[in-house]
């Protein structure tokens, strides 16, 4: 019997890029793919391939998710949930028949983060986020983590996010960031990443994987960017007292989590899983792809 792999959140940033490489593999024969959606969503652009069921799993009952995962045996989670909406489905999940869903990949990509920053709540987007992953693993649920790095999206035109613009050619540091690694990642590496891993025959509930694409210092980001303007960056520090401004926020606080962690040379890999016949962009690579964009 062939695997049945389904998405939430095909519609999103994220989830249309894992969307259409697993439909690319499913095409190829490796899985069936179910992709989950909003009744008011637009799916006209997703692959004909695909099987669309119609589930708002912030809202839906416990009958109408286990109807909707009838079949599914991998599912990935890669939209935003409330906090309410999201422990409701979790709540859902945990009663299905034990055993009919064999895994479980929530919407965690991120960091590999230390316990002291998990515990932190002071940065808020990132502590109710783990609040919400230890809810489910309490809930034994047959639980998997993507830990995604950094998609480049947020990296390198992202001035107001991780304090990085490349087209206009100024960075701001926190701590030692200058030499400390740092990484970034391509939807369309991501999504390959997640179609491969899902076809791999060990596979399963209980695992950690780390996916990273172009690993970088802030020295070599700067030599970079040298090398693409013709001349040096504006270079300027990334403060605690920027890091307590933002905290105000939730959102900038994840932006100041992400400039922390990396400033205090935290990044690791734990399982790094890296694609088959899939050519990594380099940091010069990226950079001039996204000065090219950032001038559209």
């Amino acid at each position: 019997m062939s695997t049945t792999v389904a998405l939430i959140g095909g519609t999103g940033l994220l989830g249309s890029h894992i969307l259409k490489a697993l439909a690319k593999a499913g095409e190829q024969g490796k899985y069936k793919v179910v992709a989950f959606h909003r009744a008011s969503s637009d799916t006209s652009k997703w692959p004909k391939s695909v099987e669309k069921r119609v589930l708002d799993n912030d809202k839906a009952s416990a009958s109408e998710v286990a109807e909707a995962l009838k079949g599914v045996d991998i599912l990935l989670a890669a939209g935003k949930n409330t906090a309410e909406g999201g422990k409701l489905f979790l709540d859902n999940l945990a009663k299905l028949p034990k055993g009919q869903l064999k895994v479980f990949v929530p919407s965690w990509f991120t960091a590999n983060w230390t316990q002291d920053e998990l515990d932190d709540e002071k940065f808020l987007y990132r502590y109710q986020k783990y609040q919400l992953l230890k809810y489910a693993e309490s809930l034994d649920l047959p639980i998997t983590t993507f830990a995604a790095t950094l998609f480049e999206d947020y990296v390198y035109p992202a001035w107001d996010f991780l304090s990085i613009d490349v087209a206009g050619n100024r960075v701001a540091f926190y701590g030692d960031a200058r030499n400390q690694k740092f990484t970034s990642i391509s939807l369309d590496y991501l999504g390959e990443s997640i179609a491969q891993l899902f076809n791999t025959p060990n596979f399963g509930p209980g695992q950690k994987y780390t996916l990273q694409e172009t690993v970088f210092t802030g020295q070599e980001l700067i030599d970079t960017l040298t090398k693409a303007h013709g001349k040096a960056p504006t270079v300027t520090a990334y403060t605690d007292a920027d890091v307590e401004e933002a905290q105000k926020n939730p959102g900038a606080g994840l932006g100041a989590a992400w400039r922390v962690h990396w400033g205090k040379g935290r990044w690791n890999t734990v399982n790094l899983f890296q694609p088959a016949g899939i050519q990594k962009r380099t940091l010069d690579q990226a950079v001039r792809f996204w000065i090219n964009k950032g001038k559209l």
